[in-house]
């Protein structure tokens, strides 16, 4: 009887599968500042910083009041057209969720906003773009790999005030 309570026990202590780690950085909490080539901004998750070539970004309060009142955001500095960022992980991510919102447009044709996944190894693994309308959106888009390799990097293109609210990585 002692053999199968000990059996018990072990086997309720045996290890399991890890918890999923799940993490969300939202910008809220960041000063006003300008995210120029060479000059990339450290957050606690990822690194953020403007490829060779591309124009500048800006952590700046929200242009949009909205129902999810935003604060700080990651989007092109005042007057810009667009921005492009790189979100560099520290660690590989299987999922990467984020929030885009684009600004109500009136124009023809209708600008585009790009997302690009890189997989682990830096290859590329997806696209995505989203057209701006003439009512706006914010869109909570998920992403992965199609082979679910971990996501080591994001590039994102954003066009005529679009910018970047959260973003999820698990």
């Amino acid at each position: 009887m002692h053999r199968h309570a000990f059996i018990a026990i072990v086997g309720a202590f045996a290890p399991t599968a890890p918890i999923a780690q799940t993490a969300v950085e939202c910008f809220d909490h960041l000063p006003p500042v300008t995210i120029g080539i060479g000059q990339p901004l450290e957050l606690d998750r990822f690194r953020i910083e403007v490829p060779f070539g591309g124009r500048s970004a800006a952590i700046r309060a929200a242009p949009i009041v909205d129902d999810i009142a935003s604060g700080m955001v990651l989007g092109m500095p005042h007057g810009e057209p667009s921005s492009t960022v790189v979100l560099t992980f520290a660690s590989p991510w299987q999922r990467v969720d984020i929030d885009v919102v684009l600004p109500p447009t009136i124009a023809t044709p209708s600008p585009e906003t790009v997302v690009l996944t890189y997989a682990e190894g830096d290859e590329h693994a997806s696209a995505l773009g989203l057209r701006h309308s003439a009512t706006g959106l914010r869109q909570h888009i998920a992403l992965g790999t199609p082979q679910g390799r971990p996501i080591r990097q994001i590039t994102v293109l954003l066009r005529d005030g679009a910018y970047l609210d959260n973003v999820g990585m698990r």
